[in-house]
């Protein structure tokens, strides 16, 4: 296809993660689908960008207003895009969740014991900064994981799991989870095992940014909980979400 040279720069500067082949068996509207879809995936489309109109896709592409409208409505019912009359059609896989910062904080024990997607477990030399964080001189290693939670296919939450142990050689295999981290505590010390909740908004830098599908710099809320025996730091696990899709609210008294 010929392409004017300002329809280039509309094709290179707003549309190029659009990958269109008429010549493939594969229906136009299914190719913009998982175009899109992919483009989401990798991060490349944020919440609430604006997808190209129909006249773009015509003029770039030569595709008729009635295999647009397809592809998008088949977007929108699995909640990736957005009409909105007069403006067009945006991201919005992440739609904003409103939870009450007292449920937030009793139940979040609860909440960490439930595993999402792991994406890193990781057993590595203790480092000066962590050793900060434990009394214990006898650690040599701490056990990182890193799971993450999704909706509607997008990262909504990570959290990170920071445990220390005395050797590496004799940790059991399978450590995926905070079950399995408690499990490395002798059955007695377990009974004096608890938590302190530390939370505070922050603002996300750019390795956990990129998890989340979020810009740097974007505000979040973190939360940190400490797990103690007798006030000395055994573990502790960090949550990470988006405030621009989660807002903790207090009830007013």
């Amino acid at each position: 296809m010929l392409l004017t040279p300002l329809i280039k720069d509309v094709y290179n500067n707003y549309m190029y993660y659009l990958k269109i082949d008429t010549t493939l068996p594969i229906p136009i509207y299914k190719q913009i689908v998982q175009s899109i879809q992919k483009a989401i995936s990798e991060n490349v489309l944020r919440d609430g960008d604006l997808l190209p109109s129909e006249s773009q896709f015509q003029y770039v592409f030569g595709v008729s207003n009635i295999v647009i409208k397809q592809a998008y409505k088949i977007l929108s019912q699995e909640g990736f895009v957005q009409s909105i009359r007069g403006k067009g059609t945006f991201v919005t896989t992440r739609p904003h969740i409103y939870l009450d910062y007292e449920i937030f904080t009793s139940h979040n024990q609860q909440l960490l014991t439930q595993d999402s997607r792991l994406i890193q477990s990781t057993i590595l030399p203790i480092t000066m900064d962590e050793r900060s964080l434990f009394i214990d001189n006898k650690i040599t290693h701490v056990i990182h994981l890193k799971h993450m939670s999704f909706l509607k296919h997008d990262p909504i939450y990570l959290r990170e799991i920071l445990w220390p142990i005395t050797t590496k050689k004799y940790v059991p295999k399978g450590i995926l989870s905070l079950t399995d981290c408690i499990e490395l505590i002798p059955l007695d010390l377990r009974k004096n095992l608890t938590t302190e909740l530390v939370y505070y908004p922050s603002i996300v830098v750019d390795a956990i940014a990129t998890l989340l599908h979020l810009a740097p710099g974007d505000p979040i809320h973190f939360s940190r909980t400490d797990f103690l025996i007798n006030d000395n730091r055994v573990g502790y696990v960090t949550h990470t979400f988006p405030a621009q899709f989660i807002t903790l609210r207090r009830q007013s008294k």
